[in-house]
């Protein structure tokens, strides 16, 4: 086995640590997703009527249903909520289960509703602000692992040989386990030192949300006919933190191997962080007849969003002695 110079290892510390940083990460479609699906129910009365308020939005939150409903309100509004969200999760894994609990408490919606006096028809203009997603999550899981490692995943086995001298040094300088000493090089093989027999416990938690910032008004244009629009402004934030931990719970990798292989703990943090901004448009237009019917139709434009995202991967590894 072609191992790397001794002197390296000697002057490493028993506790190694290494930072894996990219310049660019390609987003996947759970990420789209996540930003994309959003509760556009704001305050209790419209989650009362299921959502369905474009014809019948007589408070602030006509900003974010159908905002030509303002013309209807007569009375200066204000109005607040908070909302208490909590997830509870149960993991069973390698015949274990683990349960993880993540709460908050938010501003969950607000509003102020001005109307203007006038002799004939109204005006009447208003601010609101409501939380439209909500990305509080956890799991926790620990087993015993016979069978494999997460190590073997993160350097599997590669052959270096059908790389330039370039890109087996890239991929050798931002290979965590590698760099930590849970993996190792050997006639052209970039192999993994830790493959099964392991302990493995991991906990994620996610956290933000988004919010939506919403200012309009509205005109009664004709006897019973009025028209209105709103101007969303969109803002939120998106957190996610790992920590995936493997030991020799058995002792297997102190009892068989030597140094720098007596393998003890791989702890492996993974984090993100992203902050996101948008934009959209509401008109609406509502036509009623007191006493008997009401009718509503609003367009929303598409919502432009950009997504300014910062994560990291950091690895650390100690041995039994050495």
């Amino acid at each position: 086995m072609a191992m790397r110079p001794l002197n390296r290892i000697l002057l490493a510390t028993l506790i190694s640590i290494a930072g894996l940083a990219a310049v660019t990460r390609a987003q996947f479609a759970e990420d789209a997703l996540r930003f994309s699906l959003t509760n556009s129910s704001v305050g209790p009365r419209t989650l009362a009527l299921g959502g369905s308020a474009v014809g019948r939005a007589e408070d602030y939150t006509a900003l974010f249903a159908n905002p030509a409903g303002l013309a209807s309100i007569r009375d200066y509004e204000f109005s607040i909520g908070f909302a208490r969200n909590g997830v509870r999760n149960d993991a069973l894994f390698m015949g274990t289960t683990t349960r993880s609990d993540n709460k908050n408490t938010v501003l969950d919606n607000a509003g102020l509703v001005y109307p203007i006096p006038t002799t004939r028809g109204s005006m009447t203009f208003a601010m609101g602000f409501g939380r439209v997603a909500n990305y509080t999550s956890t799991a926790a899981y620990a087993g015993f692992n016979p069978g494999s490692s997460i190590v073997r995943s993160l350097a599997p086995r590669t052959d270096l040989y059908t790389m330039s001298v370039e890109e087996e040094r890239d991929l050798l300088r931002s290979n965590i386990p590698y760099q930590i000493w849970l993996a190792d090089t050997s006639n052209g093989y970039l192999f993994p030192v830790v493959t099964d027999s392991v302990r493995q416990e991991g906990t994620v938690y996610e956290g933000g949300g988004v919010n939506h910032w919403s200012f309009g008004g509205a005109l009664e244009v004709a006897r019973n006919l009025s028209l209105g629009f709103s101007l969303n402004f969109v803002s939120g934030t998106y957190s996610y933190d790992r920590e995936f931990v493997e030991t020799d719970a058995a002792n297997i990798y102190a009892s068989t191997y030597a140094f720098p292989y007596n393998f003890d703990r791989f702890t492996y943090v993974s984090t993100i962080e992203s902050e996101l901004s948008g934009f959209n448009m509401l008109v609406g237009l509502l036509m009623r007849q007191p006493g008997r019917y009401r009718v509503g139709v609003s367009v929303r434009t598409p919502t432009t969003m950009e997504i300014n995202e910062s994560f990291t991967d950091e690895g650390s590894s100690r041995i039994d002695d050495g």
